[in-house]
Parts: C-alpha cells; sequence; structure tokens
C-alpha cells in the first residue's frame, strides 16, 4: 500500500489537472451542442458523458500503477487480442451513423475500436523492441506495415475510414522513434504524396471513384478538392462548419447562442461529436477556439515531454505512440471543420462526446503517467545493478 501512495504522489498532476479540465469543459460544451428541441433523444448526453469521465479516472489510476513495462511484454497478446475483437465485432456489431462499430455489452454500447488504438501502441512498442537488432535493415518496414494494415482493414470494413485512418500516422512517429532508418521512412512518405496525387488526379480532375471505399468517401474526397462541389451533399457540413467558426468572431456569440447549431445548419447527429469544434468556435469565437487548441497543444506537448524523460525505448515508444494518437484526432477533426482535411468522423479528444472515446484516452494517458512515475525505478536499477 505504502509503494502505490508513493506512485500516487510522484503522479505528473499538471497533466492529469489538464486532462480533467478538458474533459469537465468538454462535457460544457456537448450540453450547449445538443441544446435543442430537436434532439431529444440527446439531452442526457451531458450527463453521459460525465459518467464516463467517472468511469475513466479509476481506469486511469490503475493503468498509471501498472508498471508500464508489463504492456510491453504482453504487447503481442494484446494486439492479438484486440484484433480478434474487431473481428468480432464486424459478424456481431451494432450499426449507428452507418458504421457497424459497436458491441451490446448489456448496461451500454461501446465501440471496442477506441481502446483497439491503445492496444495497437502496446503491439507496437513490444514490436519495435523485437526487432531491435534488426531494426536499421529495411524488411522490418515490411512487418511493422502488415501489422498496421490489418487492423485498418478491419476497421474499414466496419465503415470506420476516420478510426482506420489513425493506425498510419502512428505507426510511423513509433517507427521514426524506433530507430528505423530516416531514409527509410521517406516510403511511407512517398506513398502518402503519391496517394494524394492520384485522389486529386483520378477522383477530383478526372471526376472517378475509388473501387471499394463506398461512394460517400469519395464525395467527400471530392469535396475537400472543390469546396463548392454537392454544396446541399457532400460540401453541406464543411460550408457550415466554416460558416459557423467564422461567425464566432473574437469573443464569440455566447453559450447555447450559436445559430449555426440551433438552427440546425451543422449535422445533428454529430455536432455534439465530430463537430464539437465550430460549436465551440461560434459560441467563444476566436478566443475560445484558440484556448481549446491551447489546451490540446499543451497535452501534447506534455506527453512528449514524459516521452524525451524515459530512461529506455519501451517508454519511449507508449508515449511516442500515444502522443500521435492525439495528435492525429486533434488534427484531423479541427482541420476537417475548416477544409484542411477530407471530413472522416472521428472525436476531439477529451471534448467530443463518445464514452468509450474518454475512457481509452484515460487510459491511454495513465500509460504515460506510467512511464513517467516508473522512470526512477530503472533508473535505480542501472545505478545499482540490480
Amino acid at each position: 500500500m505504502a509503494i502505490l501512495i508513493q506512485k500516487l504522489f510522484a503522479l505528473h498532476w499538471p497533466l492529469f489537472v489538464l486532462m480533467v479540465i478538458m474533459a469537465l469543459a468538454g462535457t460544457h460544451f456537448i450540453e450547449s451542442a445538443v441544446y435543442t428541441e430537436e434532439a431529444p433523444d440527446l439531452v442526457n448526453a451531458p450527463g453521459r458523458q460525465l459518467m464516463w469521465l467517472w468511469i475513466g479516472l479509476p481506469v486511469f489510476f490503475t493503468v498509471s500503477l501498472i508498471d508500464y513495462k508489463w504492456l510491453v511484454k504482453l504487447g503481442f497478446p494484446i494486439y492479438a487480442g484486440s484484433i480478434l475483437v474487431l473481428i468480432y465485432v464486424l459478424f456481431f456489431g451494432i450499426e449507428i451513423n452507418n458504421s457497424k462499430s459497436w458491441i451490446n455489452i448489456g448496461v451500454t454500447m461501446i465501440q471496442p475500436v477506441e481502446p483497439c488504438k491503445i492496444a495497437f501502441i502496446c503491439g507496437m512498442a513490444a514490436l519495435m523492441l523485437y526487432l531491435q537488432p534488426y531494426i536499421k535493415k529495411i524488411w522490418p518496414i515490411l512487418i511493422i506495415g502488415v501489422l498496421t494494415l490489418i487492423p485498418m482493414v478491419l476497421i474499414k470494413l466496419q465503415n470506420d475510414l476516420g478510426s482506420a485512418a489513425v493506425f498510419g500516422p502512428v505507426a510511423f512517429l513509433m517507427m521514426l522513434t524506433g530507430g528505423i532508418r530516416k531514409r527509410y521512412l521517406i516510403l511511407p512518405v512517398m506513398a502518402g504524396l503519391v496517394l494524394l496525387m492520384f485522389l486529386y488526379t483520378y477522383v477530383h480532375k478526372m471526376d472517378q471513384e475509388i473501387p471499394g471505399i463506398g461512394s460517400r468517401p469519395n464525395t467527400r474526397i471530392k469535396a475537400f478538392f472543390d469546396p463548392e462541389y454537392d454544396p446541399q451533399g457532400a460540401g453541406w457540413a464543411v460550408r457550415q462548419s466554416l460558416i459557423a467558426v467564422g461567425s464566432g468572431g473574437l469573443k464569440g456569440k455566447g453559450y447555447k447562442k450559436g445559430d449555426q447549431n440551433i438552427y440546425g445548419f451543422l449535422p445533428r447527429n454529430t455536432s455534439h461529436n465530430d463537430y464539437i469544434f465550430p460549436v465551440i468556435a461560434e459560441e467563444y469565437g476566436f478566443t475560445g477556439g484558440s484556448l481549446v487548441i491551447l489546451a490540446q497543444g499543451l497535452l501534447l506537448w506534455g506527453v512528449m515531454s514524459i516521452a524525451s524523460r524515459a530512461r529506455e525505448l519501451s517508454g519511449v515508444l507508449l508515449a511516442t505512440g500515444m502522443c500521435g494518437l492525439l495528435f492525429t484526432h486533434f488534427f484531423v477533426n479541427v482541420g476537417m471543420t475548416i477544409g484542411v482535411v477530407p471530413v472522416t468522423g472521428i472525436p476531439l479528444p477529451f471534448i467530443s462526446y463518445g464514452g468509450t472515446f474518454l475512457v481509452a484516452c484515460m487510459a491511454g494517458l495513465g500509460v504515460v503517467q506510467s512511464v513517467w512515475i516508473h522512470r526512477k525505478d530503472y533508473e535505480q536499477e542501472r545505478m545499482f545493478g540490480r
């Protein structure tokens, strides 16, 4: 018990406080996003989000107190288990908002892809450590690429392209810090540029559709390259989001006074989730939007500072992977609402509505806290030869 108390006192408290403040602020923003008589089924969303925050706190502390070395030692089974869960969802999942990515656990429904992202980071950390003797060769990239594509394909089959796209940047950042030669990492970067050029030429200029991904992603890609494309359909949400962000001005219109949200111009079923940032920007203006971005930036800076203080590679990999996960969610979520990236259904960390996602993010920060708490243990092991 004394050891557990010592570990609790060793917590990175500024990062914990920031996490809680962001989650509470998110509940506040969600309440405004669902403040409309047209969405009575969402009236309890703020209360449910607060309930998930209380569920996430013991998860956060439990993961923080576990020695992160065990998460890496069990990384392969954790990864394999997450793949089995994703396969289960394909056959027995429940479809919501055109994505078959939910399962019913009796008292509520959860979205398994969110904890699977944390499991992926643990598995990748274990794999990178296993490959260290060969890390300067080119073939480890192929193995990492295959194990990254497996969850991506399974999640794409659930029709959740946004979550599937998260795994690539996370794997890339972990490879960058795991010792892969930088010149080899040019390959995935070049592949990404070639894909972008292909999308621009084939989908936008030639007005063709990519087979196998469905009509909805194709129209979103076209709307990204041409904001005037299908203004009443695929381009509607982005146009209305830009209006909401721009109309907020410096200080915003006030709490629960955002016209774009109240009158249903923002997507009603996702304004509290994927489109929470335009709600914030319209009600609190440039000031409120900047504070949200600043908070996300401070969170990422805190995670990366812990990664830089980790005393061995597995801790660096875990913290870096979590930073990649949070950054990708943050960048894509905000970016799609201001037309920087194509529209994809992806939530904003600790702000958007979503119980499974909130708890998964808190568990992920628990992993980062574990790296911070246990860093001195390994310093002492090297010092005294234990």
